[in-house]
């Protein structure tokens, strides 16, 4: 676990960057769908020095806390309108025309920059509301009182209604991060990696469990409505309801598989089982944990790694490793497939997972997609690949199948 951890945090490193403008930036663009919402401001826009190109630099801000510095080329001659991204994807803007919801942020960038027309295709999520004066906040959760702290961060400042929350029953401390948007109000937990729509409140009940959702709505409340206002529209707690059938965008939650469930003795059996039995259960639920750990850890590198692209170490001696781990856990019997397709469908709800989460984020925002970012981001494979077959060993060693195993002899 420990292995796990450490390779999120060099990662995450390397994927995070911020650096904002003393002013508040302007608001260009906004957007999202789906318990994923984002705005852009400018930080800055000079010309580029060759025509009617200029170099402008975005901030761009969702509402699970990542906050990017990213930068556009947008030409505003008016017979060739139009923007290129940072992966040398080009925008052509038609100003007579408005964009789908893929080109509101090049055609944002374009109005700002070229016409000084800002949030022409898209409205801020918080228009003007009244920032938290008090740092600590109380509210029930399944009536034990929770005590809580707004964390200001300077980065994710422009985006209204946008807070950080660290509540402190928990070691180490959780944090959330919510969205008092008026339309599309939000609770995200980072070590989750879980969000609540609190506008789809009863849904979200049948989709994600009533207690999860209860604790969203105690947060939303206490953040976003002041104890003196009404709401216009509350969420409203429905009686429980057979649950309807799952959308399209539900995450459901893979059941663990049966081989890798625990049978529960019955009272008669437990009585009769000898302490050996229990001893040798519980040594191979033990290899199911490791081994599925060891997955997950491959998968996150094979992730990081297939971003750096061509700065990516060799796979062949991971691979090797893990073949090896592969066939001694099959001769002791345990079901290998079963155990990839479990540790597959749980990725992201490992202790890197929100981390894995935010870097394919970046990603998908071109965050990688210069040769430099890519370069800058290769010790993190190197790393990975490293801790994998340090784990794999470590599972060979404790199997009697590693490096080690013919040098410790039983000495007692």
């Amino acid at each position: 676990m420990f292995v796990a951890r450490k390779a999120a945090l060099i990662v995450a490193c390397v994927a995070t960057s911020a650096t904002h403008a003393a002013n508040e930036p302007r608001y260009i663009a906004g957007g999202g769908r789906q318990g994923f919402y984002w705005e852009a401001f400018l930080l800055s826009d000079e010309s580029a020095g060759v025509g009617a190109i200029r170099d402008v630099k975005v901030s761009f801000i969702t509402n699970e806390g990542l906050a990017r510095d990213v930068e556009f080329l947008a030409n505003c001659n008016p017979g060739n309108p139009h923007v290129v991204d940072q992966a040398d994807r080009k925008t052509e803007i038609s100003l007579g025309g408005r964009p789908s919801q893929a080109e509101v942020l090049p055609y944002g960038v374009w109005f700002a920059s070229c016409r000084k027309q800002f949030g022409r295709f898209s409205k801020r999520g918080v228009d003007g509301r009244q920032q938290l004066t008090s740092s600590k906040l109380s509210f029930l959760v399944e009536g034990a009182e929770q005590i809580a702290e707004v964390q200001a961060d300077p980065g994710l400042a422009p985006m209204r209604g946008l807070v950080r929350l660290v509540v402190g029953r928990a070691t180490p401390a959780e944090t959330m991060f919510v969205y008092c948007s008026d339309s599309v109000p939000t609770v995200y937990w980072p070590q989750k990696s879980k969000t609540v729509e609190i506008s789809d409140a009863d849904e979200e009940k049948q989709r994600k469990g009533q207690k999860l959702v209860g604790e969203a709505l105690a947060v939303w409340r206490a953040v976003c409505v002041p104890p003196s206002s009404d709401p216009v529209r509350p969420p409203v707690e429905a009686p429980s309801v057979a649950s309807p059938k799952a959308s399209s965008r539900e995450k459901v939650a893979s059941p663990i598989p049966s081989a890798l469930k625990p049978e529960k003795p019955s009272p008669s059996d437990s009585s009769e089982q000898s302490s050996s039995e229990r001893l040798k259960k519980g040594a191979v639920e033990g290899e199911v944990n490791a081994v599925k750990t060891l997955y997950q850890l491959y998968m996150f590198r094979t992730k990081i790694c297939n971003i750096i692209k061509e700065y990516a170490d060799s796979p062949v001696e991971v691979k090797r490793a893990m073949a090896e781990v592969d066939k001694t856990v099959k001769t002791r019997g345990i079901d290998t497939d079963t155990i990839w397709k479990e540790a597959a469908s749980t990725l992201y709800d490992a202790d890197f997972g929100p981390q894995l989460k935010m870097i394919e984020s970046v990603d998908s925002m071109g965050g990688f997609s210069l040769p430099s970012d890519r370069r800058k981001a290769a010790p993190s494979c190197a790393r990975a690949s490293a801790m994998v077959k340090s784990g794999a060993e470590a599972i060979l060693s404790a199997m009697g199948n590693g490096p080690a195993a013919s040098q410790l002899k039983k000495d007692f």
